[in-house]
């Protein structure tokens, strides 16, 4: 779709789409829905929220006061220890 119609159509028009689908699931499965599950799932993203935007507000001024290679090499460095972690641990 991005080839078709550039990014700045396609991003939001596959947000959306997203978000049709998941409705479309959500009503058609209802019944198998283990909601308080869900529940749980949404407080615990609740809760995260803030801490994942105190990191992109941090992120986004360190970019603009670091050195572009020093701040792609850390930016590196940690999705490099994030994958190890997650490849050891299975």
């Amino acid at each position: 779709m991005a080839l078709l119609l550039g990014l700045d159509i396609a991003v939001p028009a596959s947000v959306i789409q997203a978000w049709v689908l998941n409705l479309y699931m959500v009503v058609v499965s209802r019944r198998q829905i283990a909601w308080a599950e869900r529940i749980r799932i949404v407080m615990l993203a609740g809760i995260g929220l803030p801490f994942t935007v105190v990191g992109m507000v941090a992120g986004n001024l360190a970019h603009h006061r670091m050195d572009e290679l020093l701040f792609r090499r850390i930016v590196y460095a940690l999705l490099l220890a994030t994958g190890l972690i997650m490849y050891v641990s299975g």
